[in-house]
């Protein structure tokens, strides 16, 4: 057999198996999420983090995360499972806002692929649409005076510090001062 399709094989069997462990992980996160959320219908909330801290040394960040699950996810377990979400993921949706974990869910949806800091990315986006005109023109400001602090700062590079300066504001889309 040829080296390529000994390679190419390799790569379909590891792929195949990356994915169905993917999936599995993506599945046990449900589980724990729905055990998480069992035990707190039954047990009062207190007692019931303090024992699966104490007694199943379950992180509080991850506690945190299978307790809002049900507030923030309920309902998407399917189309999770299906796009494979990873942990941090599932976090990120969790901690996230109704209007950015919406868009998250419809593009995985559709198949996109989404790590942790696409929902951040998303995040970002949606928070800058929303500032006013004011709000925008303050922060723009605030990069004004970034800009003379760093001039001062850096004199003995004088004009590059300034073009890397612009070229930081053009990137992240800030208005002119």
């Amino acid at each position: 057999m040829p080296v390529m399709d000994v390679q190419a094989q390799a790569l379909s069997e590891a792929g195949a198996r990356i994915r169905k462990l993917q999936e599995q992980m993506t599945d046990r996160v449900l589980r724990m999420a729905a055990e998480v959320q069992k035990l707190m219908e039954i047990v009062p909330p207190a007692e019931a983090k303090a024992f699966l801290k104490a007694r199943c040394n379950l992180p509080a960040a991850e506690l945190s995360t299978y307790l809002g699950f049900a507030k923030s996810l309920k309902g998407s377990e399917d189309l999770l499972r299906k796009a494979r979400a990873s942990f941090p993921v599932v976090k990120a949706l969790v901690t996230a806002d109704a209007e950015c974990r919406q868009e998250v869910l419809e593009r995985m949806q559709i198949g996109a692929q989404i790590a942790s800091k696409d929902v951040a990315a998303i995040r970002r986006r949606l928070s800058e649409a929303k500032l006013t005109v004011a709000e925008s023109m303050e922060t723009g400001k605030v990069v004004s005076k970034l800009a003379t602090r760093l001039k001062v700062r850096v004199d003995g590079r004088g004009q590059r510090s300034r073009s890397d300066l612009l070229h930081w504001r053009h990137c992240i889309h800030l208005p002119d001062p």
